[in-house]
């Protein structure tokens, strides 16, 4: 029983909950009597209680995976340009990059009712920007290290 008096968990039934926790069945059996304590009502009862996010806070959400890609995408091609010999390395990269390695994590706890990690967000955007900064990263100290600041650029 929980603070308003309400069984959160009714005895006597099955539970089946399907996906990630966002549908959950409820069988159980209702038994309703008359003032003679004859039965009135004997039946299953099936509940469906289905949630869904508010768009706005999927539309957020889905902004959040755009602007991550967008940024993952952005240092792409400064790493590419860095390689090309377009773009001497800075010592800002190395201060951006690492930001930005350090920032997505509160990017994402940014999003509304944030669950723990692995959602479909994650797989679709987190995760691969992560891997994308985190290896642009270690990309640019290793050409850095190799060939100076100065690099090939003209």
């Amino acid at each position: 029983v929980d603070a308003w008096g309400w069984n959160n968990r009714p005895s006597g039934g099955e539970e089946t909950t399907y996906g990630a926790g966002w549908v959950t069945v409820f069988l159980s059996r209702v038994t309703a009597v008359c003032a003679s304590n004859l039965p009135l009502i004997d039946a299953p009862v099936r509940s469906v209680i289905s949630i869904e996010r508010a768009t706005t806070a999927v539309f957020f959400s889905v902004f959040i995976m755009i602007a991550m890609w967008a940024l993952a995408a952005g240092v792409l091609c400064l790493v590419f340009r860095v390689f090309a010999g377009h773009r001497k390395i800075e010592i800002s990269m190395f201060s951006f990059l690492g930001a930005l390695l350090f920032a997505f994590p509160a990017l994402r706890n940014s999003q509304p009712g944030t669950p723990p990690i692995g959602t479909l967000s994650d797989f679709l955007a987190f995760f691969w920007a992560e891997v994308i900064i985190a290896l642009s990263l270690l990309a640019v100290v290793l050409r850095w290290l190799v060939k100076g600041p100065g690099g090939d650029a003209k």
